[in-house]
């Protein structure tokens, strides 16, 4: 008899002999048979892990739960095979187990052969769906977890069979994690619900697919999801489309990348005039860019197949010069930089070209490869050959300057020398880098060093006198221009400057100032023994007048000491003043008028009055002035104050816009009402009529409260007014 190699059983039966004769019999067949008399006691027995293998399950458990329930709760928690084994035959009976996960019904009675061979072929059952369920979840966790998204298509077509939409049939985690849905919310639904703007490519694709059953690689894009896709498209039965789908978008990007980054270079090559050639040593190949072979002129299907190409566009000149950089690169590894002209097939214009190479290593450390970058630098040589020509000639000026060009950076440190072997004595490169206050006199050092910091902030043009030291060890004056300069960005960044030796101009300032003081001191001497003089032509007068009896000579002699005396109290004032050509109105007139008055015996008893603006006048119009007010007050004091214990004079001097007007007032009696100053009645008066005259002057007499005088003079261009030029003295 065979045996069933121990496998354990759980028999369900209500009937204690029943069960008695069914364990009796399947122990003979090997099993190991554990019983359950009701329903309850069954779900009990399988909560044992692992050892009940099957269930005989019978269908009436009497007045507990039945067969068909007891099952139901043992599936919905375990899974093991039942069979079922009841005396039952009707159909409502045996239809209700067909709902129930069960591996057969074998009625009660049947041959024990019978029984064990339903029992054997339900753990066959249960082996393979086991099997089953294990290469379900395995392929369920593939189809989950494949790389590339999966979707089953049925394809909705109209009624003339075209494909108008498609619909989701079932989709794998990849395809729904790619649209940002997850499966439950794609499957069932169709793609234009979903995605209205779906391109009708894709439907027309599945639509062939189904119809056809070809399968198609198909490539394009998805507006609605804004991505890439490539496709393998096939049929798994009519009228419905699988698919393959991968995300393409980043690789489509990156060639879109690198197709913008190709034009790109080759723009950049085109703009800059760069081009490229690469040689493979081994096999001779020779490639290069197309901006290459515009530069050369070369022509692609003759010209690209050997370097000579481009040698043979070289200039004699430089020919042999370039075939040595390349050969030398190839057997000594030397750098490869050089420049030389070119002769462009069908141009008569020679190029200036730049050419670097490098050289490649095989695995082996053979040379492998050589890949040049040619550009050409016609228009740069020409600037540069200008500027080399321009640098010259401003360097040929500089150096014939006879100041000294030097620019220092913001430390006083010489950044550029002109050239200079005989202004200070020094070789320029000696001095490039040393500070520039190691040459300055140690007594003027503060004052250059507070120059040339106020000079580094402020950036104001600034002149500098000072003394510097010469090769020999000796110190010349020397005047520096000093300005700042910057790069363009409106900061101070380096200081020019343009020193002169001035030794010799010193000297010459010093030789004449010392003249001019001789000369001063010349001029004051004169103007003092001409006051002396005139004091003493004064005093002649006055003994002279002494020894008259003519009351009329007498005052005539009077007369003349007083012009005498005014021109003596001008050359005292100009004698004891720094400027002896310059004087005082206000002084001046201030002691002219007390001297004039104090010849006078009833001068005393005169109460005066003075409003003088101070202006500063020459000797020569102050002289004039003098006179014309001393003839004034003169007058004044002789037939003002007649029979008169006093009385009041007052001299007044004021500008009004270019007009000197000088007032001379007393409070006499007046002038008789048919006096006319114009008219030659004395000396006096001719004299002022003349003095104001050649002044360019006038002169009117007023009668009121007195006589008033009054002399308005143009005030000459050169005046200037002391600092108090609008003060007045009374």
């Amino acid at each position: 008899m065979p045996r069933a190699n121990d496998r354990t059983i759980l028999l369900v039966e209500d009937e204690p002999l029943v069960a008695l004769a069914e364990r009796s019999e399947l122990r003979r067949y090997g099993y190991t048979v554990v019983v359950a008399n009701s329903g309850e006691k069954a779900i009990a027995a399988v909560e044992t892990p692992g050892e009940i293998e099957l269930i005989l399950m019978d269908i009436d458990l009497g007045s507990g739960m039945d067969g068909t329930a007891t099952a139901e709760r043992i599936l919905s928690n375990h899974h093991v095979p039942i069979v079922f084994l009841s005396s039952h035959t009707d159909p409502e009976i045996v239809k209700k187990t067909e709902r129930i996960a069960s591996y057969g019904y074998v009625l009660k009675n049947t041959a024990t052969a019978v029984l064990d061979a339903s029992i054997k072929m339900a753990f066959r059952l249960f082996e393979s769906r086991k099997k089953l369920a294990r290469g379900e979840e395995r392929f369920g966790s593939l189809f989950e977890n494949m790389s590339d998204a999966f979707a089953l298509h049925e394809v909705i077509f109209d009624a003339d069979g075209t494909a108008i939409d498609y619909r989701f049939v079932e989709v794998n985690g990849q395809f729904a994690r790619g649209v940002e849905m997850v499966p439950e919310d794609l499957v069932g639904r169709t793609a234009l619900e979903l995605f209205p703007r779906t391109e009708q490519v894709w439907i027309d694709a599945f639509g062939r697919v189904a119809q056809s059953g070809s399968s198609e690689m198909v490539s394009s894009y998805s507006a609605e999801l804004d991505r890439h896709y490539e496709s393998r498209l096939y049929r798994t039965r009519e009228g419905y489309c699988a698919g393959l789908f991968s995300d393409i978008t980043d690789r489509r990007r990156t060639e879109s990348k690198l197709r913008e980054s190709e034009r790109r270079y080759r723009k950049a090559q085109s703009v800059a005039r760069v081009g490229s050639w690469e040689y493979r040593i081994d096999t001779g190949a020779f490639w290069f860019s197309d901006q290459t072979r515009q530069l050369f002129g070369l022509e692609e299907e003759i010209d690209a197949h050997s370097p000579e190409a481009m040698i043979r566009r070289v200039v004699d000149r430089d020919r042999d010069r370039a075939r040595r950089a390349v050969t030398n690169l190839i057997e000594k590894n030397a750098p490869c930089n050089i420049e030389f002209a070119i002769q462009p097939c069908g141009s008569n214009s020679p190029r200036t070209v730049r050419c670097v190479a490098e050289l490649e290593w095989d695995g082996h450390g053979a040379p492998d490869t050589i890949t040049g970058v040619l550009q050409d630098i016609t228009e740069q040589k020409q600037l540069r050959d200008q500027l080399v020509a321009t640098k010259e000639f401003y360097a040929s000026i500089i150096n014939n300057l006879a100041d000294l060009v030097t620019i220092v950076d913001l430390d006083g440190r010489f950044s550029f020398i002109g050239y200079e072997d005989g202004t200070l004595g020094y070789d320029a490169e000696s001095l490039r880098g040393r500070n520039v206050m190691d040459f300055v006199h140690p007594e003027d050092l503060p004052h250059v060093q507070r120059e040339f910091q106020q000079l580094c902030q402020d950036s104001l043009p600034r002149v500098i006198e000072h003394r510097y030291r010469l090769a020999d060890g000796t110190y010349r004056w020397f005047e520096s221009n000093g300005r700042a300069a910057d790069n363009g960005d409106g900061k101070t960044h380096q200081i020019i400057f343009n020193t002169r030796d001035i030794t010799d101009r010193r000297l010459s300032e010093q030789r004449i100032r010392e003249l001019v003081n001789d000369k001063e001191m010349l001029l004051k001497e004169v103007q003092h023994r001409v006051k002396n003089t005139l004091h003493t032509m004064g005093s002649l007068l006055s003994l002279q007048a002494a020894t008259l009896q003519d009351e009329q000579a007498i005052t005539a002699m009077k007369d003349m000491k007083a012009r005498f005396n005014s021109m003596e109290v001008l050359y005292d004032q100009l004698y004891r003043t720094e400027s002896h050509r310059n004087g005082s109105v206000r002084k001046y007139l201030m002691r002219l008028v007390e001297s004039i008055v104090a010849l006078f015996p009833h001068g005393s008893r005169v109460q005066i009055g003075t409003e003088i603006c101070d202006l500063s006048l020459d000797a020569k119009h102050l002289s004039t002035v003098g006179m014309i007010v001393n003839e004034l007050v003169t007058n004044a004091m002789k037939y003002a104050f007649i029979d008169r214990d006093g009385g009041s004079l007052s001299v007044a001097v004021e500008t009004v816009g270019e007009t000197v007007r000088i007032a001379v007032q007393d409070d006499g009696p007046g002038l008789p009402n048919n006096f006319d100053p114009t008219s030659g009645q004395s000396f006096g008066m001719t004299m002022i009529r003349a003095l104001t005259e050649q002044l360019n002057g006038t002169l009117r007499v007023e009668n009121g409260l007195g006589t008033t005088a009054i002399v308005e003079l143009p005030r000459p261009a050169e005046d200037t007014r002391a600092p108090d030029m609008n003060a007045c003295d009374s």
